[in-house]
């Protein structure tokens, strides 16, 4: 109870105008599918399937590159497997990856991964 009261305290309204840029943008990268967009969804997640790479390989260049996000199934992510939702939905499972919009992201934090989320699917596609 404790900490639920905490947690309501410390409550910030999500920004959904940050999602819908996010969306926007990554829709701009060739080759890459935002799991529905229209879907009234969380406002600090988006999805998406890359197609013609792998998601935890895409995951490690990003890492690398000093940009955590993750891939696999969002119920069971210790164990890399492909999302079953996904999956049910119609979509690719091997390109997926998941992005978690943090308080405190902006859109230049959106715009820096897309660019660089460009470069890596460029090179992963070579």
């Amino acid at each position: 109870l404790i900490a639920s009261s905490i947690a309501l305290e410390n409550f910030i309204c999500e920004d959904l105008a940050l999602r819908e840029f996010a969306i926007k943008e990554l829709s701009s990268i060739g080759g890459i599918q935002v799991v529905a967009p229209d879907a009234t969804a969380l406002a600090h997640l988006v999805s998406v399937v890359a197609s013609g790479v792998s998601g935890e390989a895409t995951v490690r260049e990003l890492a690398a590159l000093g940009i955590d996000v993750d891939s696999g199934s969002a119920c069971s992510p210790e164990d890399l497997q492909p999302s079953h939702v996904l999956a049910a939905m119609g979509y690719e499972t091997n390109g997926h990856i998941r992005f978690t919009l943090h308080n405190g992201t902006t859109r230049e934090d959106i715009s820096s991964l897309v660019a660089n989320l460009k470069e890596v699917l460029q090179k992963l596609r070579r």
